[in-house]
């Protein structure tokens, strides 16, 4: 009898230590700081945006590759235009989605640092 009582002790302890051990890990526990979980909500959402954008960039480069692939199978010099000019807009916009990635990941504003033309100024 006293056996099945140490028994039974040792689990009721056991589970009062787990139970709010695993209570945490299945939510979130509140922040006494309102902005900390603002914060967390941004970096969810830039997080989401850089995925997005890595899917996009691939994605555009998948299309650019099958283009080429057909630009190279087609003897008309028509679609050899057309698909050229395809490969520019995606191209173009390939730069703009790593642009996009960068100023999303690094949280810089790269046309700061472009170069400008200087205005005169009468």
């Amino acid at each position: 009898m006293n056996r099945f009582v140490n028994c039974f002790l040792i689990i009721i302890i056991t589970l009062s230590f787990c139970l709010p051990v695993w209570a945490a890990m299945d939510s979130e526990v509140p922040s006494s700081d309102p902005g900390l979980s603002s914060k967390r909500r941004d970096m969810d959402n830039k997080l989401i945006m850089l995925s997005s954008l890595l899917e996009l960039q691939t994605s555009l480069k998948k299309r650019m590759e099958d283009i080429r692939t057909e630009m190279e199978k087609t003897s008309s010099v028509t679609e050899k235009s057309d698909f050229a000019e395809t490969l520019k807009k995606l191209d173009h916009q390939l730069a703009q989605a790593k642009r996009n990635f960068q100023e999303i990941a690094t949280g810089v504003d790269f046309s700061l640092f472009s170069d400008k033309k200087s205005e005169q100024f009468a």
